[in-house]
């Protein structure tokens, strides 16, 4: 194709042939390629032109299909008309439904709210049967009401989808609607541990097998929940009236608490990953209301899924489950929540708005929630519980068997991980806190476990078990567990509730039938545990209880055990308390407080470097030391059988020593020896010394010792002998030397062959041990091999021990 310019040159060509000279212009040029091929073609109305394969230009006639295509605004709604658009896929994204591309870039940048698109994405991913809304990377805003989620996977790019909240409400929320109570009644009890019910006559038609429902009681659940009794259940059978369940019941349900059998409707689907929030911290009054200003708020959901999600300032719950059932929370961040609190050292002063800023929060009938690497900072609590909450609309049920797992939380602003005193069997498995104003774990719901979980640098306890004293028995933290628990620098202070944790153990038990095993105290600010802090406790099982330079801050509460008290006539069994103290810092390793009838049993307690008896009691307390009933103000014979009364000591400035055994470790507060005839002038000292297990003989210092003596020069009377502290199980020698006129006391008689017997004697006539000691020396310590004698006769004096 020719074609030339329609104005000419009329100059001439210059010398430079590097540039256009006129001639060049002025010639006829060729037109190639897509407007050289369709040359020669007429215009014609309502045609567009194209190329043949052969080469040769041609029309065709425009379509209206083809006019409306044209006529669309962007390259993916054309996409979409000729059927390989996105939206045909198992994802859509929000920034689809966007009418232009300025508000699709105002979208993506937060100018408009991401509500302005969320609702056509929504509607059209239904309709054309799509899983997955994806929120692609941008910096995206919300200020309205929450954006519904009818049960699809919303999907962001992982620290590129940002979503910020202006203003009151959650974010994201599924709100299907709790059971309607009426209808199900059932016609007979149903016990707690039953698998199944009997409905009222007629009205097992209404079940199928297969079906989940729930099952309620228009009972509280106990005192300290306020919560009425629900749970779920599955139906195995349906047989007339009798609905059989997969699982036994976990409460009892009665006719007469109006007890129902309600099929539940839940949402399945329902996920989010991979998605940011930033919340709005402005707000207030959070503090004595509820508001919902949940990132994800989950209500009657089947198995959701949250993984991979951030939450930035949350004053309320990041995300909250009501009603849930099998949720996973995965790889989960909250942080820079608020708060309420009081006092000087209030968080809320210098950090972030009032509120309560939990990372995770579950409420009212919910089950099987599992938490995995959940990682918070600055707090309220990472995890909680609560209970009735009647903005709600649900009053039934509590979190039951939940498990938060490999879960950490950085300088918390309440306690670390936390339940309110609702929930049945949560577990903290491998979670641990750093730092915080209060207590690392704070346990308020029943049945709680703690498991191989560690607290460091705590201004409180490193866990805080509370009891039945907040309601009935068998509320709120009774019957939990703590196991393989570390405690690091916690107790270093008065917390913002103004209690001084310096006077308090690592563990704080305020509650009943409390498993302790295997927990570690190193450098904390007072005794390894506390019992009965508020006046509760009892039926506990303390083991293996290591404490290393403990007490560190205390003033009044130098112990490593510290049984404060108990409720009247429970019980206490502790085994295997070690304490190793640098310092000198603990006095008693295990510290008897009160005797409200309590049983109290221990077996093998030691420290070293302790200043105070291994086992200190008040008066009255029952103590068993490993399985003999012990009490305290009485005395305690260490020779059995028969004794005489009728032969003076044989001589003065002689220890006399016999061997006795103590079957069970004891503390020993006096000693006392009965004078039956006293002597002019005279007066006895004694001590105890250890057994040596190489020669069967007394062997070291003495470990109990009176050497100021005790005046026996009166008739019918006891002499009182000032000996203080513990003796483990073993074997042990008795020693007694006299001056003055040798006094006539209960004595071990020349036919005694108990010492040859468990001993050994070169002279089977041999009842005691002699050796030389000027009375006004101090008891002497004997080393291995050590010279005595073996004494043949009457008048070893016997000394009891005083309890």
């Amino acid at each position: 194709m020719g074609i030339k310019h329609k104005k000419h040159s009329p100059r001439n060509d210059t010398a430079d042939s590097t540039i256009v000279q006129p001639s060049d212009w002025n010639e006829e040029h060729e037109i190639d390629g897509m407007l050289g091929a369709l040359s020669g073609l007429d215009a014609t109305p309502g045609t567009f032109p194209y190329v043949k394969p052969n080469g040769d230009p041609s029309v065709a006639k425009l379509t209206e299909f083809g006019r409306d295509l044209i006529s669309l605004a962007t390259a993916d709604d054309i996409l979409l008309a000729l059927g390989i658009g996105d939206r045909l896929r198992d994802v859509v994204s929000v920034l689809d439904y966007a009418v232009s591309r300025s508000q699709r870039t105002a979208i993506r940048n937060g100018d408009v709210g991401i509500e302005t698109v969320w609702g056509d994405a929504v509607a059209d991913a239904s309709a054309r049967g799509v899983g997955t809304i994806l929120i692609p990377a941008g910096n995206f805003t919300s200020s309205s009401a929450a954006l519904s989620n009818p049960g699809v996977v919303v999907r962001g790019e992982y620290g590129k989808t940002v979503i910020t909240k202006y203003g009151d409400g959650n974010v994201f929320q599924t709100h299907n609607a709790p059971p309607e109570v009426s209808g199900g009644l059932i016609g007979l009890d149903a016990l707690v541990g039953s698998v199944s019910v009997v409905m009222q006559s007629g009205l097992g038609a209404s079940y199928a097998v297969g079906q989940t429902c729930v099952i309620i009681s228009e009972t509280a659940i106990d005192a300290g929940q306020p919560s009425k009794k629900a749970e779920f259940v599955d139906i195995l059978g349906v047989s007339g009236d009798t609905i059989t369940f997969w699982q036994p019941l976990k409460d009892s349900y009665l006719v007469a608490a109006t007890a129902r059998l309600l099929p539940v409707s839940l949402t399945d689907g329902v996920a989010y990953s991979d998605v940011a929030f930033v919340m709005d911290s402005s707000l207030t009054g959070l503090s004595t209301t509820y508001a919902e200003r949940s990132a994800i708020d989950l209500r009657f959901c089947r198995r959701p899924l949250v993984q991979g999600v951030r939450v930035k300032g949350p004053i309320a719950t990041g995300v909250q489950l009501i009603g849930c059932r099998g949720a996973l929370i995965s790889d989960y961040r909250a942080y820079d929540g608020g708060s309420a609190t009081t006092g000087t050292s209030s968080p809320e002063s210098s950090e972030g708005a009032s509120g309560f800023g939990y990372g995770i929060g579950e409420g009212n009938l919910n089950e099987g929630l599992i938490v995995d690497r959940l990682y918070a900072e600055r707090l309220r609590h990472a995890y909680t519980t609560y209970g009735l909450v009647a903005a709600y609309g649900w009053s039934y049920g509590c979190p039951r068997n939940s498990l938060i797992s490999n879960s950490q939380h950085i300088s918390p602003k309440n306690a670390g991980f936390d339940t309110h005193q609702t929930g049945d069997g949560i577990t903290f498995s491998n979670c641990h806190t750093i730092g915080g104003h209060f207590v690392g774990f704070q346990i308020r719901s029943r049945a709680t476990r703690v498991l191989g979980c560690s607290a460091t640098d705590t201004i409180g306890a490193g866990a805080w078990i509370r009891g039945g004293y907040s309601g009935s028995t068998g509320t709120c933290g009774d019957r939990s567990e703590v196991s393989n628990f570390s405690a690091v620098r916690t107790n270093s202070g008065v917390t913002f509730d103004g209690t001084d944790y310096r006077e308090y153990g690592a563990i704080v038990d305020d509650a009943r039938e409390t498993i302790l095993r295997g927990i570690s105290a190193r450098e904390v600010g007072g005794p390894i545990v506390t019992t009965g802090r508020n006046g509760v406790g009892g039926n506990l099982e303390y083991r293996d209880l290591h404490g290393k330079d403990i007490c560190q801050r205390t003033v009044t509460k130098p112990f490593a055990v510290d049984l404060r008290n108990m409720n009247f006539g429970l019980s206490a069994d502790i085994s295997e308390v070690r304490v190793i103290d640098t310092s000198s810092l603990v006095t008693d390793i295990v510290k008897i407080g009160a005797a409200n009838n309590n049983f109290i049993s221990l077996k093998n307690v030691r420290g070293v470097g302790n200043t105070g008896l291994e086992v200190s009691a008040v008066s009255g307390a029952i103590v068993d030391y490993e399985g003999s009933q012990l009490i305290t103000g009485r005395l305690y014979a260490t020779r059995t059988g028969t004794v005489i009364s009728t032969v003076a000591i044989p001589g003065a400035d002689t220890i006399y020593l016999y061997p006795f055994y103590v079957d069970h470790a004891r503390k020993v507060t006096s000693g006392s020896g009965r004078v039956v005839t006293g002597g002019a002038g005279s007066s006895i000292k004694a001590a105890v010394w250890r057994n040596s297990a190489l020669s069967n003989r007394p062997l070291g210092s003495p470990v109990l010792v009176d050497n100021a003596g005790a005046s026996t020069a009166t008739n019918n009377s006891n002499a009182v002998l000032a000996f203080f502290g513990f003796l483990p199980t073993g074997w042990y020698w008795m020693g007694v030397k006299c001056t003055g006129a040798p006094p006539t006391m209960l004595s071990i008689p020349s036919a005694d062959q108990f010492m040859a017997a468990f001993m050994g004697a070169a002279s089977l006539a041999a009842n005691a041990l002699s050796v030389a000691s000027t009375y006004n020396n101090a008891m002497p310590a004997f080393a291995e091999g050590a010279a005595f004698t073996e004494f043949v006769g009457n008048g070893a004096p016997i000394i009891n021990l005083g309890l």
